[in-house]
């Protein structure tokens, strides 16, 4: 669900089915938009713009692949979302994150945001990230802060011994 000229809709992406789909064409063929407020409004089928990469390509192709390849393989990637700016030009925006605490505690550091026609991307922190952009942090995510900071408010000594002030989001 995004914002898109000031209405809500649902961008569906194009993509590859399998992996004989992806070698008997050369792109994905764009998106589907469908508006979020108004059921009687008809679907937008967009296919203007030729999708080489995307999460259903294979190899070299292949979206997160292609973000490894590119400086990103240290890095935590999730939430690949298709998203439309204010010209009505497709992005892939992507959550980067690292973990704080071993494995866990992630902490996002921003978004890179690619074009999926030729593959340009570019990695934008908390505070440049464009205003087009919706979605940022992941429902996961919130829904994983909203628990630890709910269990951990009074320190990890309470979380398991005293549990005074425990709280747990609905």
């Amino acid at each position: 669900l995004q914002r898109i000229q000031g209405e809500l809709g649902y961008i569906v992406p194009l993509d590859f089915a399998s992996f004989t789909v992806w070698t008997s064409v050369d792109y994905a063929p764009g998106y589907i938009m469908v508006h979020a407020e108004d059921p009687y409004f008809q679907p937008k089928l967009k296919f203007e713009e030729k999708f080489v990469y995307t999460p259903g390509a294979y190899f070299s192709d292949n979206l997160e692949r292609k973000l490894w390849t590119e400086g990103y393989l240290g890095k935590g990637l999730t939430d690949y979302s298709l998203e439309i700016d204010e010209q009505g030009k497709a992005w892939w925006v992507v959550t980067v994150f690292k973990p704080t605490i071993s494995f866990g505690g992630d902490k996002v550091l921003g978004v890179v945001i690619m074009d999926p026609t030729n593959g340009q991307h570019k990695f934008y922190s908390m505070e440049e990230i464009p205003d087009w952009v919706d979605r940022v942090i992941p429902n996961d995510l919130v829904s994983y802060y909203l628990r630890m900071n709910g269990e951990f408010s009074s320190g990890w000594l309470n979380s398991w011994w005293g549990k005074k002030n425990l709280t747990e989001p609905e």
